[in-house]
């Protein structure tokens, strides 16, 4: 299990160093990002993306809430 959490903790510092380190540090036990910050055109990688961001914020007890319209901020 360690070994898989160190490869999605990697695969998440190579993709969204950005959005890891937001994650890694926040103070708050909420993280808000607009529906179309992933997969707002059905990317298939977008979507391995997204479901990385999730498992990670929760493994660091953080919970994700997703808010828009699709394609609103296109």
């Amino acid at each position: 299990m360690k070994e898989k959490i160190e490869k999605l903790t990697n695969f998440l510092e190579t993709k969204l160093p950005d959005l890891k380190e937001v994650i890694d540090n926040s103070d708050s036990k909420d993280i808000l990002i607009h529906q179309d910050a992933f997969a707002a055109d059905y990317q298939d990688d977008e979507y391995v993306l997204l479901g990385s961001v999730i498992k990670y914020a929760g493994l660091k007890g953080i919970t994700i809430t997703f808010h828009g319209i699709n394609r609103e901020t296109l």
